[in-house]
């Protein structure tokens, strides 16, 4: 049998589970639901019939109406670990040095990078906190939005940049005489601003899971039209965030091969 994944904690309607094989069992409250189960809305259902599940993380979905919803271990997978993404600059000479053998002149360039610690603060020197009123989830899904559209933009630019960098090396015949220390020293400056988007994703991406907690918790608590729909949005922009960090994370990678390859041919 599947592992269990999370557990009915309020229901309002009539929903099914289906599972692998196709059977369907009525589910209410207490009833667990198991990894690879999808849950389906009866067609009967009006739009502000709900059904939430809590999550083993500790996470609430929220499914409307005759909706449905699968549930596996891709729900779940809201935040980066540090080891997913190179957030400091001394992470990304670290890999130059072990990857390429990079000399010392690389290490000298300036990053734009800066030394961000994740954190979001307030004014007053603690952590923010979201509110749960729903002008303010409504303003800072907004936001998020914004930032997640940017930084898929930016992704989008420096794979362009990076491709046309690759067509002009297969023109030129790759020698130790022909990449010049300029050339490094762009592409160097290159994957330090690459740096910085993926840090901005994953401080979205972060900043979205947790905006997505509070809507699910002030969902859960008051089960309005508004909220539910509020929660709905919010888990949204934070499986977009997510998409959108790992997006980052991988064309910083990419960068650094390409600079690394770069510094091989010129035997640096």
């Amino acid at each position: 049998m599947s592992a269990i994944i999370g557990k009915i904690v309020s229901t309002d309607g009539e929903f099914y589970a289906k599972g692998i094989d196709g059977s369907l069992r009525r589910i209410s409250n207490g009833d667990e639901i198991y990894e690879g189960e999808t849950i389906v809305g009866a067609k009967g259902n009006s739009s502000t019939d709900s059904i939430i599940v809590s999550m083993n993380d500790g996470t609430d979905i929220v499914i409307l109406g005759d909706e449905t919803q699968l549930f596996d271990s891709s729900l779940t997978e809201k935040e980066f670990a540090e080891n997913e993404t190179v957030t400091h600059n001394e992470s990304i000479q670290a890999m130059l040095r072990e990857n390429g053998d990079l000399d010392d002149t690389i290490d000298e360039l300036e990053t734009a990078a800066g030394e961000d610690s994740g954190v979001v603060e307030s004014t007053d020197g603690g952590e923010a906190h979201f509110a749960q009123a729903n002008n303010a989830s409504t303003d800072i899904n907004a936001e998020l939005r914004t930032r997640i559209f940017d930084t898929t933009a930016y992704e989008v630019n420096a794979l362009n940049q990076n491709e046309e960098a690759r067509r002009v090396e297969n023109d030129i015949a790759v020698s130790n005489e022909v990449i010049s220390d300029l050339k490094i020293s762009s592409m160097a400056a290159n994957v330090a601003e690459l740096n910085d988007a993926a840090d901005t994703a994953a401080l979205t991406a972060n900043e979205a899971a947790a905006a997505a907690d509070t809507a699910a918790a002030a969902a859960q608590a008051n089960p309005t039209p508004a909220n539910l729909s509020a929660a709905e949005d919010a888990q949204e922009l934070a499986h977009e965030a997510a998409t959108a960090a790992s997006n980052a994370a991988n064309t910083l990678q990419a960068a650094i091969d390409t600079l690394n390859a770069a510094a091989d041919a010129a035997g640096e």
